[in-house]
């Protein structure tokens, strides 16, 4: 495999006066065959699923594709205070990282976006927004209303199991947010904007709005055969595009394994979908011109 070239530092998200923490990965003294930004999870999914993006960064380096990873404001080494943080904010800041990936990445001109929970629902947003050849979600969020309900639910059993009725919150998150404060939902301070915002956060409409011609990589992890039937709209427009790759990996959710726990499946699955592009003739892509083809074994070495 290549040797892989690390960078992290800072970068300025636009006119915001957050500082952004990221690290970008190249294959060492190689031109990588795309570039990959990734768009993290939420909350606790965020600190269980660090481990296994960076280890698919890396890969993705050694195997010849650049990655650039970042941590959103409030999140991580980057600053800014999560009580503050809205989607909106994290879609303006998404839309900086792409930027400086473009640019750190220059001799590259065939970008793809990895979001995995809350973050493929941004890179959905980020891919109708800037001109990436495709969009590899993993288990993205069908609604964020449901997901809000689910992250109330937990921190709700979390306060009966930690000591009883004494340990749940004199006042709902509900009424938190209606008075203008953040809440705490699994020791993340969400603000009414978040929460607002994500009352009206619908994958299936963000799907509609992407250029016809963009990859969709769509992969849910169970131990099922079929999606439910809830997912049958979003597999649709994942479906609706030639080389987009829609499928089932049967492994654990690793955004919510708190123990150790590792897999190459995450990484199989997204080289598999990038080399169908990169292999092709004329790569397909959103309005920007597609890397020349050649083969996955000459950049895989016979992995």
């Amino acid at each position: 495999m290549t040797s892989v070239r690390e960078q992290s530092g800072y970068f300025q998200a636009g006119d915001q006066d957050q500082r952004l923490y990221g690290t970008l990965y190249v294959p060492d003294g190689a031109v990588p065959h795309a570039g990959v930004l990734f768009l993290p999870p939420f909350g606790e999914e965020w600190k269980c699923s660090y481990r296994h993006l960076v280890r698919t960064a890396r890969g993705l380096a050694q195997n010849g594709y650049g990655a650039f990873r970042f941590d959103l404001s409030g999140t991580g080494e980057s600053t800014g205070s999560h009580a503050n943080a809205s989607f909106s904010l994290w879609q303006q800041e998404s839309v900086a990282a792409f930027d400086v990936m473009v640019r750190e990445i220059p001799a590259t001109q065939t970008w793809a976006l990895l979001g995995a929970r809350l973050g493929a629902n941004l890179a959905v947003r980020l891919a109708a927004e800037r001109q990436a050849a495709s969009v590899i979600l993993m288990e993205p969020l069908l609604t964020g209303q449901d997901y809000l309900r689910d992250l109330l639910r937990r921190q709700l059993i979390k306060g009966v199991m930690g000591g009883g009725a004494s340990a749940v919150p004199e006042s709902p998150a509900e009424d938190v947010w209606k008075a203008g404060h953040a809440a705490d939902l699994g020791g993340f301070q969400v603000g009414p904007e978040l929460a607002e915002e994500l009352t009206q956060l619908r994958l299936v409409e963000d799907m509609q709005k992407l250029r016809p011609e963009c990859r969709v990589q769509l992969l849910r992890f169970s131990g099922g055969k079929e999606f439910p039937p809830g997912w049958q709209p979003v597999l649709e427009r994942a479906r609706g595009v030639d080389k987009s790759d829609v499928r089932i990996v049967h492994e654990k959710p690793f955004w919510g394994q708190l123990e150790y726990y590792e897999t190459d499946s995450l990484l199989d699955n997204v080289l598999r979908f990038l080399d169908m592009d990169h292999d092709s003739d004329t790569a397909a892509t959103c309005g920007l011109t597609g890397t020349a083809a050649s083969t996955a074994n000459a950049h895989r070495n016979g992995s």
